[in-house]
């Protein structure tokens, strides 16, 4: 019988690139390769069952999306994000959607922000975004930035 691993592993979410990657890494912290798979499922479904979407969510991305073409660019796992968006119904608003690990960079470096850049044709780009590196890899793209913590968009100044 496999041991408890050694480490948390919520870390791993962190660190695992795809799905595979995810696998091999629980495989690797003492849970037989058999149930690796099973295990990397079951962590992938419970983070998207836990997925909450504010209420006005997509009374805001309807707002925005009447005058902007919107795109997701995340750091987290590609099947996760879209997994998490699918789920909250949330998917249609979006134009594009790019993860870090599709480009081979993560925020605050500004390859991500050039991704959007080639799927999304706009005069110009701004990130609404709830962390340091949305923040600076915006700022490093050239993009407007808008550090946002959480309640309304209507409360955000123009």
């Amino acid at each position: 019988m496999a041991s408890i691993p050694p480490t948390p592993l919520p870390a791993l979410l962190v660190v695992g690139a795809t799905r595979p990657d995810l696998t091999s890494q629980v495989s690797n912290q003492g849970i037989l390769p058999a149930y690796a798979d099973k295990f990397a499922q079951r962590l992938h479904d419970a983070e998207i069952a836990a997925t909450v979407s504010p209420t006005e969510a997509h009374a805001d991305l309807e707002r925005l999306g009447e005058e902007f073409a919107l795109a997701v660019l995340t750091n987290g796992l590609p099947d996760w994000q879209r997994g998490k968006l699918a789920a909250s119904d949330l998917d249609s608003y979006f134009n594009a959607v790019v993860t870090s690990f599709d480009v081979g960079a993560h925020k605050p470096d500004p390859e991500p922000f050039r991704e959007v850049e080639r799927r999304i044709d706009a005069d110009g780009y701004a990130m609404i975004g709830d962390s340091d590196d949305d923040v600076d890899g915006a700022e490093a793209a050239g993009w407007e930035s808008l550090r946002y913590d959480g309640g309304r968009l209507g409360d955000v100044p123009a």
